[in-house]
């Protein structure tokens, strides 16, 4: 069973056609000492999580995380980069059936 550990500055949104959650990690780690940026996708399906993609964007923290049902995509936008804490105006996407 993997585990998802706690994050900050993460963002998450529920998709009713598949009935799951995705999160996008942001912040965070197992504990004090790992914490640290993370560019990680998560899904939660009701009973557990399993990491949703294995290309993920770079690590974001503080972004926007939507689903288009038109084109059954999920949108990452903005938030802040690694280095520097410089604000981020990408989007990215990822297909999700």
């Amino acid at each position: 069973m993997i585990l998802c550990h706690r994050y900050s500055r993460s963002s998450v949104t529920y998709i009713n056609l598949c009935n799951k959650i995705y999160l996008t990690a942001g912040y965070g780690g197992t504990n004090q000492n790992s914490l640290s940026f993370k560019n990680q996708i998560w899904e939660w399906d009701g009973m557990a999580f399993s990491l949703a993609a294995s290309a993920a964007p770079k690590a974001f923290s503080s972004h926007s995380l939507n689903y288009d049902e038109s084109t059954k995509m999920l949108i990452l936008h903005g938030g802040y980069t690694v280095a520097g804490g410089n604000s981020a105006n990408n989007t990215w996407i990822m297909n999700v059936e």
